[in-house]
């Protein structure tokens, strides 16, 4: 589930360069990712390589963050109302 991206940021997102340019870039490790969010990776069938759908990818992310951005609200009203309580106390 994309609840584990959360967890294992750290073996997904990379910095790299690259060779041909020397230009740095930041991207996701394709093997990583096909643990998650295995309909996220294409493989090349002449080479057999891994490359990663961002397309997919952003569109799970972008749904996982609406998710919690929606149990944070309700989870942020429900606190609101339990200090109201307690400050009738």
């Amino acid at each position: 589930s994309l609840e584990h991206l959360y967890s294992v940021s750290d073996d997904l997102f990379k910095q790299f360069t690259w060779k041909d340019t020397g230009k740095h870039s930041y991207g996701l490790i394709a093997q990583q990712v096909k643990k998650y969010i295995p309909e996220a990776i294409d493989i090349d069938e002449n080479t057999d390589i891994l490359s990663v759908n961002y397309d997919v990818v952003y569109t799970k992310m972008i749904a996982a963050i609406f998710k919690k951005v929606k149990y944070l609200e309700k989870e942020n009203r429900n606190l609101k109302e339990m200090i109201e309580k307690l400050m009738k106390i």
